[in-house]
């Protein structure tokens, strides 16, 4: 039996994902499979390195400007896919308090349209 180390509860959420390794110029798209408070799960046609920092856009609401990240890769993980064959799980390091706010403003929309009471789970 594993013991579960994350601290916060995970909202499964497909966003658009805009991403760029710092010290590079391409800057792909990519999907997310699930996000919380601390991170974003990702699933990617390139492959990436543990320890690698991205610049992350976060498209969370139509219509509004993408919420901007610091995140580092903290595993890595090879899917049966052709098209997207790589899975990252990316631990937030730098998000500025608005867009931090909007997060929280997100998860707890998204977590009670799901589930009733209390959501201290964040923070």
């Amino acid at each position: 039996m594993t013991t579960e180390r994350r601290k916060y509860i995970r909202i499964n959420k497909i966003l658009v994902i805009s991403y760029q390794v710092v010290k590079t110029l391409m800057r792909p798209g990519a999907m997310s499979r699930d996000i919380s408070k601390g991170g974003i799960r990702l699933v990617l046609s390139q492959n990436l390195n543990c320890g690698d920092v991205l610049d992350i856009e976060i498209f969370i609401t139509e219509g509004e400007p993408p919420m901007k990240a610091l995140g580092v890769v903290v595993w890595i993980k090879v899917r049966e896919s052709r098209q997207d064959p790589f899975e990252v799980g990316i631990e937030f390091t730098k998000i500025d308090s608005l867009d931090r706010l909007r997060l929280y403003n997100y998860l707890r929309k998204e977590y009670n349209k799901h589930k009733t009471g209390k959501i201290d789970w964040l923070g």
